[in-house]
């Protein structure tokens, strides 16, 4: 008999401390959670299976976006005598 595993925040929580790349997008986390909790029924691997395609999926739409939050505007070293 296979027991089916159940959704739960801590299951949630655990699959966001397992991805630490996550962290620092508070906008994406939200929209995972939700994602999670819609795809409950379904039970938490496949879930969780799903939170990666969506992952995937938004860091393909946003390459600007790192796994330590977004990119910083590269700053180069003003030469001497120039303005910016």
């Amino acid at each position: 008999m296979i027991t089916r595993i159940d959704c739960s925040e801590a299951g949630f929580g655990e699959f966001l401390l397992a991805n630490p790349q996550l962290d620092g997008h508070a906008d994406l986390i939200w929209q995972l959670h939700a994602v999670y909790w819609r795809n409950k029924r379904l039970g938490h691997p496949k879930a969780v299976g799903l939170l990666i395609q969506y992952a995937r999926a938004w860091a393909a739409r946003n390459p600007g976006e790192t796994a330590i939050g977004r990119l910083q505007a590269r700053k180069t070293p003003m030469t001497q005598g120039r303005r910016p």
